[in-house]
């Protein structure tokens, strides 16, 4: 460290011979002289004094106070976060029912099979084959049929037809 300001020696190694050393110990720090090093910052301590008045700490700790919110407030602040980010998605899972809706209508072929009786014969095809990990490949088959689910309740075709029920759904995946 840099015992005193300036050093005019720039080689850390000849510093025994800086005038801030008397037997190699330094006069200001007491400190041996390979201790000392030119350092690029410096650290200066000073104090200031201030002076306040009762009623100025008074009126930062009021503030203080005001802005600082107990457990129940930060409870209320984020539910009411939850609903409006579900407000939100309900409106565009209802935008994207109207998309599928449209889509399904100008769609030059129509599906003979739904999604979900695909997987469903995919998977009863995987259960009859037993080939190696199969049932690595119906588990994922079985969640993406849940996914599939959740895509047909925005395309309004499914048993979660509502927002509300897709949001129930996502509610339950969330606290899973």
């Amino acid at each position: 460290m840099t015992c005193h300001y300036p050093c005019y020696i720039p080689d850390d190694n000849n510093k025994k011979n800086c005038w801030a050393m008397t037997n190699e110990y330094c006069r200001i720090a007491k400190c041996y002289w390979d201790v000392h090093k030119n350092m690029s910052f410096r650290y200066e301590h000073s104090w200031k004094k201030e002076q306040r008045t009762v009623q100025e700490l008074l009126n930062r700790y009021q503030r203080a106070k005001r802005g600082k919110l107990n457990k129940r407030a930060a409870i209320l602040a984020i539910e009411n976060d939850i609903n409006q980010f579900s407000q939100s998605l309900i409106t565009r899972i209802k935008v994207a029912q109207r998309c599928v809706t449209i889509l399904d209508a100008i769609a030059l072929k129509p599906n003979p099979l739904s999604t979900k009786e695909y997987i469903d014969l995919m998977i009863e095809s995987e259960k009859m084959q037993k080939r190696h990990n199969f049932e690595t490949r119906v588990e994922m088959l079985e969640k993406l049929k849940q996914d599939v689910a959740v895509v047909q309740g925005v395309q309004g075709n499914g048993a979660t037809t509502s927002g509300e029920a897709l949001l129930k759904h996502f509610h339950d995946i969330m606290i899973d």
